[in-house]
């Protein structure tokens, strides 16, 4: 724990001044610092960590039903791989946006009826952010019916015959 050096004796020599012994005090450490590793292992092991967000994604059981809808009641979203977001319903033109940008289009074109239905189309050679992104401004705005398809051939053609017209 603690003890005192008391030194030895000395003196013999008369003539030099006179000195106070002085204690030497050796201070055993171990038992403070067994403690303060209990009590830094107790805070951590105590510690409430954060907990990574996620959204919950609800997914129906795998059905080979296929429901006539109109295309009208169909909501498509088409993101590039730069991140453009091109949306339309139906036959209509396709408009441009960005993620950014797409709450409005959202709120004003997602829930328009209790029969429309989102469909989001993501470009694999973009970022897996996008389809991230997306997925939150659905959550953000209340988009509750929505599906996540392939962008296919089919959607890039749309998508750059709708870059080729004018005013859009």
């Amino acid at each position: 724990m603690g003890g005192m050096n008391m030194g030895g004796g000395g003196g013999g020599n008369r003539h030099k001044k006179v000195r106070s012994k002085r204690m030497g005090i050796a201070i055993d450490m171990t038992a403070m610092v067994d403690v303060a590793f209990l009590l830094l292992t107790f805070f951590i092991l105590t510690s409430a960590f954060s907990q990574p967000q996620a959204m919950e994604i609800t997914l129906p059981e795998p059905k080979e039903v296929v429901l006539p809808m109109a295309e009208s009641n169909v909501f498509q979203l088409r993101v590039e791989e730069n991140g453009t977001v091109w949306y339309g319903t139906g036959k209509e033109p396709l408009k441009q946006t960005t993620i950014v940008a797409v709450a409005p289009v959202l709120k004003a074109n997602a829930n328009r009826n209790a029969q429309t239905a989102t469909v989001l189309k993501v470009d694999p050679a973009g970022k897996y952010s996008y389809a991230i992104d997306m997925l939150d401004e659905f959550s953000l705005n209340g988009v509750e019916r929505f599906a996540i398809a392939p962008f296919t051939e089919q959607d890039k053609a749309l998508v750059e015959a709708a870059k080729a017209t004018p005013g859009v």
